[in-house]
């Protein structure tokens, strides 16, 4: 058995700090999760209306491609589903022999990692959702503009 050194006296509060922000980051990926849900139904009821719409020619193209533009980022950010959380319930079981603070002290590492390796994943999916968002406007600009110039 290896020598267990003392944790240092700000152990404790640096895995507090690091586990409030893997807590606040899955928070966000939960968050992006729900407005991913609300576009894609969005878009989908769209699509809907769209099938149902008397349009022709390229103004029944252009909508088309721009509804599937509009979705396929969404889709793909809805999709991503594997994020870190830790530390994992049978590693703090190895550790049941040590005090609280050791304890922290020794799962630290594995509450970094899993905010380092989901940090990409949570950018990724924000801006898909924000690319998802940008091309369902501007469709809807286009949309209402050819309204009103009687294109449509």
């Amino acid at each position: 058995m290896a020598i267990q050194l003392p944790p240092p006296p700000g152990a404790e509060q640096a895995y507090d700090v690091a586990a409030a922000k893997l807590a606040d980051q899955l928070k966000q990926i939960d968050s992006l999760d729900q407005k991913l849900g609300v576009v894609i139904g969005a878009i989908v009821v769209a699509i809907a209306a769209f099938a149902a719409a008397p349009l022709t020619g390229w103004p029944k193209v252009l909508i088309a491609v721009g509804l599937a533009v509009a979705l396929a980022p969404a889709l793909a950010a809805f999709l991503v589903g594997q994020y870190e959380d830790a530390p994992r319930p049978e590693i703090m079981v190895e550790y049941a022999d040590l005090n609280a603070n050791a304890m922290k002290w020794q799962a630290l590492g594995a509450v970094l990692r899993a905010f380092e390796i989901n940090e990409p994943k949570v950018r990724n999916k924000g801006r898909l959702l924000n690319i998802s968002l940008s091309v369902a406007a501007v469709l809807g600009l286009l949309v209402l503009l050819g309204k009103g110039a009687g294109l449509a």
